[in-house]
């Protein structure tokens, strides 16, 4: 059933059960919908959202026995409550429909909010001759605003607290989340690589940079222009790197008409669609190529530049902004340009290659102490290269039993997948319950599987994976994209 075919109390407690049914996989498939406390007109709802969100962010999985011990004794949100509340209707929306459910929960609270701006200001429509003009403005702005605008509630010193260390770094004290990060480099240094690299890492759900571990994964947004010709073949290189087929989407979007960060009406054209995709990270390669000021070593247009970076980051909701960038006349002087991209970056580093190694040294970080610098390498991979950890080992170690669980999902259900009663079935000879589910944790925190409707659903990430555990076999589990497309192996 559809989000349309839903009353609008129905769609508000089926969005509530998704969220007592998150477990360890967090909230995280809420990041896309826009949906916040405030936009659910039931008060009840908003509670168990607001403190869902809080045990979240301390990374403990949510349910309704969590969100119960978190609530403080607060009767609304009594275990047996939420246990009522989490079982009541059923079947719960699929992921499929949860973006348009978001989309008509916040239109619904917009309308709310307008009509009650409405009623107030009617009220006063003798009190002021621009009265009629100010009703206007404000329903016009109320319109046009997410469900928090105007009503979010200040956090308090723990809160703000708590907020900024959820999903704090896209890659720890390097990539802030939310936050704007300049690599910069001279031609030649791989710079572009090392962000492809990046950027395909956090689109495929699992996988590591450079062998760094990447906190968030989603939709990514890369501003390519230069090197257009060659995104393909380097894209496919790291997909073949990391065990996928190159006909694989992984969720990587490249504007190639080179917007300028810095002029109004090209942003106007831009940030609608940011909205829509609402990317994890977007990468500006290069500053030069997205920069219409007049010079770069003018503080005023470097500054315009910053705030458009900063208006794609807040039109993502939160992106990681990257920002590849060139080196002065002085290489030993740092970046290019006025020092007021510095002072606006969260992050930075110099990128260097000698000796056929590319080496990523601490520049700036406004919250993060020094490390030490990163090696990469750049390895070839079908028709071009693709840019790997100088130590490059598989991106995740596996027991045995989470190794043999993901296995069997694969070459038994492909990517349909099965419930957790018929994957136990196929794997009673070789592991017990307890280790199952210890495996079958363990395999969602990797990122390998996802639980959709109760059925384990093998990630992308995770079908490249069980690959390579079979790579000796003398029967490995189908391509990927065998699976995906329901050929047979050959």
């Amino acid at each position: 059933m559809s989000p349309a075919d839903l009353r609008d109390n129905d769609l508000e407690l089926r969005l509530v059960q998704h969220v007592l049914r998150a477990g360890p996989r967090g909230l995280g498939c809420f990041d896309e919908t826009g949906i916040a406390a405030n936009s659910f007109a039931n008060p009840v709802y908003r509670k168990v959202f607001r403190v869902a969100s809080a045990v979240a962010a301390d990374g403990r999985p949510v349910d309704a026995l969590s969100v119960s011990l978190a609530a403080g004794g607060d009767p609304d949100l009594s275990l047996a409550c939420l246990s009522r509340l989490e079982g009541s209707v059923a079947p719960m929306l699929d992921e499929a429909n949860l973006r348009k459910a978001g989309d008509r929960l916040n239109a619904l609270e917009r309308s709310r909010r307008a009509a009650a701006l409405l009623e107030t200001a009617l009220s006063r429509i003798g009190e002021s001759p621009d009265a009629i003009d100010t009703i206007t403005e404000h329903l016009a702005d109320t319109l046009q605003q997410g469900p928090d605008a105007g009503l979010a509630e200040w956090p308090d010193d723990v809160a703000i607290g708590r907020a900024a260390k959820a999903g704090a770094y896209l890659i720890d004290g390097i990539v802030p989340h939310n936050g704007l990060t300049t690599l910069y480099g001279p031609p030649g240094s791989a710079k572009t690589f090392v962000a492809l690299a990046l950027a395909c890492a956090t689109a495929c759900n699992g996988s590591a940079w450079l062998g760094l571990p990447v906190r968030r994964h989603g939709p990514v947004l890369y501003l390519a222009a230069e090197g257009q010709s060659h995104l393909g073949a380097r894209v496919g290189a790291w997909k073949l790197a990391h065990g996928l087929d190159v006909a694989e989407v992984l969720g990587v979007r490249f504007e190639t008409s080179a917007p300028a960060l810095d002029d109004d009406q090209a942003l106007a054209r831009l940030i609608p669609r940011v909205r829509r995709l609402r990317p994890v990270l977007i990468v500006v390669d290069t500053l030069a190529r997205h920069f219409s000021g007049l010079s770069e070593n003018d503080s005023a247009c470097m500054g315009a530049f910053v705030r458009g970076c900063d208006r794609l980051r807040e039109a993502s909701a939160g992106a990681a902004v990257v920002v590849l960038h060139h080196p002065g006349k002085d290489p030993t002087a740092g970046e290019r340009g006025s020092g007021a991209l510095r002072g606006a970056m969260d992050s930075m580093f110099e990128v260097s290659k000698a000796d056929g190694t590319i080496t990523l040294t601490f520049s700036k970080g406004k919250d993060a102490a020094e490390w030490a610098p990163v090696d990469a390498v750049l390895r070839p991979f079908g028709d071009s290269v693709v840019a790997l950890g100088a130590q490059h080992e598989p991106n995740r170690l596996l027991a045995p039993a989470a190794a043999m669980v993901l296995r069997k999902l694969v070459e038994v259900f492909g990517v349909g997948g099965a419930d957790g009663g018929e994957l136990r079935d196929v794997l009673k000879a070789g592991v017990t319950t307890p280790t199952f589910y210890r495996a079958r944790t363990a395999l969602l925190e990797h990122g390998l599987i996802e639980i959709r409707q109760r059925q384990i659903k093998p990630t992308i990430a995770g079908l490249a994976e069980a690959r390579r555990l079979a790579s000796d076999s003398e029967n490995p589990p189908r391509s990927s994209s065998e699976i995906l497309t329901g050929g047979n192996a050959a």
